[in-house]
């Protein structure tokens, strides 16, 4: 239920709640043709085929809010796939989950050309020439609509939504073109976030890429060419304790090391009084630390400086180099993270189940590692693999910025919150520059619908050059779509049939605020009337006239100003 919008002049209440008085509430039902679910093939005695000869068989799994996830797609044969039309799906479509995780939304995407559904997947395809695929898309796919679904769940051990409810889901539908617009926006936020994510998976094979050939000697950095050495890790690592002596009334920091090589966490702040096994050690930058418990799934990390002077459980080690001049720390935390690392660790754990199985130091001490002669070659090695991280690190940042922006967007635009401009009134003025070529079509804004009221037409009409004041009436009708009313009359300049009685209008105030700025009163009049249809109907205003463009921007109006050599925007 949109509450943001709430008795602001322009919106209405509706059953989807506070909307701009232009939109429309709208059911999927009534927007789309005939909403449905598929069906199993095996259950009509269908059998899978490989994917070189099959169609495409989305189940509801296969389906995340990033897409469709191909690899666990499955398929079926021509046969079935005809057999089965009722849950045929093509581009365009929109896809939801009915149950288990129910509410997840995709538009079907144009490279797979043709596809089927199974029945816990809805397929609502949107076939009404007022309305948008991408806007209903985008606004299903809102946090508003995930939560309305899961309001809507039955069952607990089996969660799931009916074709009903999906039907019933409404919808706040602006006008058409409003609708392409917001589309527009929020597919551009889409692309960009598409194309940050595929660089970022570039980016991870590249990284693994050079940590295979570097970690392993298959690629040598420049300038370097000296063999390798094999070492026992007893002879270049060794164990350090700090034992931490308790206080009741001291704070404790705790720390863990997450799994698969993902680094330490903070775990807890604890008092001593809370600390019932009082057997912690202090940790410092360099430390390499290995869980007992939990080695064999990737628990292993170097102790940054961020974690220095914190402390972890006794079920951790704590190696550092035997010799600083041998064995670079940082070039040690990148090797853990490798295969080799992994199936190490492994031989040198003992237990009868992958997950109770228990490290043993000393197994550890005797294996053998090959490394570097040269810890500078380390150092570098660590360097390359560091950077390549950073930039990972930096896009991953730049895309959660992404998805906040369009998550921003979605709750302004998708809600009427926040209007596109579709609609644009121009001002007199701008026919004449037109005319004098001052400004071009091109510089119009692409794709809008023009309006003016009654006030240009006579404002032309009055031009006394009859040649000029044709080619100024040729201009107008070629490129505006409406005239509308304005929203006040004032004696002596309005037309009664073209003007309405205003109420609670900003008129005044934009007369006043005019009339301060110039003295040419009867022109800030109409300047006022202009504007005033811009911010009351949520249009854009274009205009060559500098003070009608910074009153109207004052006032909240989204105003396109021309200049003899630019144009600026709001």
């Amino acid at each position: 239920m949109i509450v943001k919008n709430a008795n602001r002049p322009g919106y209405k209440n509706t059953k989807v709640g506070w909307i701009p008085k232009e939109w429309a509430a709208q059911t999927l039902n009534c927007i789309s043709g005939f909403i449905t679910k598929g069906a199993t093939p095996t259950t009509y005695g269908f059998s899978w085929v490989p994917k070189e000869t099959g169609i495409p068989f989305i189940r509801s799994e296969c389906v995340s809010t990033s897409g469709i996830i191909e690899t666990k797609l499955s398929y079926i044969s021509m046969e079935a796939h005809h057999s089965l039309r009722r849950s045929e799906v093509k581009p365009g479509d929109i896809l939801i989950t009915i149950t288990g995780h129910v509410g997840r939304v995709i538009c079907f995407p144009s490279e797979i050309p043709l596809a089927n559904i199974n029945q816990h997947i809805a397929r609502v395809r949107i076939d009404k020439q007022n309305t948008n695929k991408g806007y209903v898309f985008h606004y299903l796919s809102m946090k508003s609509s995930q939560t309305h679904f899961q309001r809507i769940v039955t069952g607990q051990a089996y969660p799931q939504i009916s074709l009903k409810q999906v039907r019933e889901k409404l919808i706040p539908l602006p006008p058409l073109p409003e609708q392409k617009k917001i589309a527009k926006i929020l597919s551009t936020w889409d692309e960009a976030i598409e194309q940050t994510r595929k660089l970022i998976e570039t980016k991870k094979r590249r990284k693994k890429a050079l940590m295979q050939q570097l970690l392993t000697g298959k690629k040598r950095l420049p300038s370097y060419n000296s063999n390798w050495v094999k070492l026992q890790i007893g002879k270049v690592l060794e164990v350090v304790t700090r034992r931490v002596n308790f206080y009741d009334d001291t704070e404790y920091t705790l720390v863990s090391v997450r799994r698969r090589s993902q680094g330490l966490f903070l775990r807890s702040i604890l008092y001593g009084r809370e600390i019932l096994t009082k057997n912690l050690y202090r940790i410092e930058p360099g430390d390499f630390l290995i869980s007992k418990m939990q080695i064999v799934h990737g628990a292993s990390a170097l102790v940054t400086n961020e974690f220095g002077g914190m402390n972890v459980s006794g079920s951790y080690i704590s190696l550092v180099p035997v010799k600083l001049n041998i064995l670079d720390s940082e070039y040690l935390d990148w090797f853990s993270r490798t295969p080799e690392f992994y199936h190490l660790t492994l031989r040198s754990s003992y237990g009868v189940h992958i997950e109770k199985m228990t490290f043993n130091l000393n197994l550890f001490f005797k294996s053998h590692i090959y490394i570097p002669s040269e810890k500078y070659e380390q150092s570098d090695i660590a360097d390359v693999l560091s950077i390549a991280e950073t930039e990972i690190k930096t896009l991953e940042n730049k895309l959660t910025a992404l998805k906040n922006q369009k998550h921003g967007l979605m709750q302004k635009l998708l809600t009427g919150e926040v209007r596109v401009i579709t609609k644009y009134i121009l001002d007199t003025c701008i026919f004449n520059w037109l005319l004098n070529e001052r400004i071009s079509h091109d510089d119009l804004p692409k794709d809008a619908h023009f309006v003016i009221t009654h006030l240009q037409i006579d404002e032309i009409n009055k031009t006394n050059d009859e040649d000029l004041r044709a080619r100024l009436q040729l201009i107008l009708t070629r490129i505006t779509h409406e005239v509308v009313h304005t929203e006040n009359f004032v004696f002596g300049i309005s037309r009664f049939d073209h003007a309405k009685l205003g109420k609670d209008s900003p008129y005044s105030r934009l007369v006043s605020e005019l009339n301060k700025l110039s003295n040419r009163k009867s022109n800030n009049i109409r300047d006022a009337l202009i504007a005033e249809v811009a911010i009351q109907n949520s249009y854009g205003l274009l205009t060559a006239d500098r003070n009608l463009a910074k009153v109207a921007r004052r006032n909240g109006c989204y105003v396109r100003f021309y200049t003899n050599t630019e144009k600026s925007e709001r």
